[in-house]
């Protein structure tokens, strides 16, 4: 086969490799992550965004905004104590937020006061995208 023949060849190969094979897509990404004491809107925008808190703050707020999300993909947001308590990195509580679009998305995560008031000390809120790692927001009780 002349060499110009096989350059065509190879060139229809890749070509048509291109087209049928799917092409690759940007994974989930933490963009942000934000204490706050309050949220308004949708999507969910932080309000009197803080890291530092009153034992008697009525709830803790935080929004997470993820890009490259595709519909299902599974937001999580653990919520540590590091060491207001006697148990360090203590879990105080999770929710998990499903994306709904495509894109950009927010999610929302709230925690509201103990009984007796937060206890004095490092929180944070871990975040988790389709069961990974992606970051925190560390955040005080003072």
């Amino acid at each position: 086969m002349p060499l110009s023949k096989m350059r065509l060849c190879m060139c229809f190969f890749l070509l048509l490799s291109a087209m049928v094979c799917p092409m690759a897509i940007a994974a989930p990404e933490l963009e942000s992550v934000t204490t706050c004491k309050g949220v308004v809107g949708d999507p969910p925008k932080p309000v009197d965004v803080t890291d530092k808190f009153s034992a008697d703050t009525p709830a803790i707020h935080a929004v997470a905004t993820v890009k490259n999300c595709k519909p299902g993909t599974k937001v999580t947001g653990v919520w540590i104590s590091v060491d207001a308590i006697s148990t360090p990195n203590f879990k105080i509580g999770e929710l998990e937020v499903v994306c709904k679009k495509e894109g950009v998305n927010h999610a929302q995560f709230d925690l509201s006061k103990p009984t007796k008031g937060w206890p004095v000390g490092n929180y944070k809120l871990d975040v988790y995208i389709d069961g990974k790692s992606f970051g925190s927001a560390p955040f005080r009780v003072q």
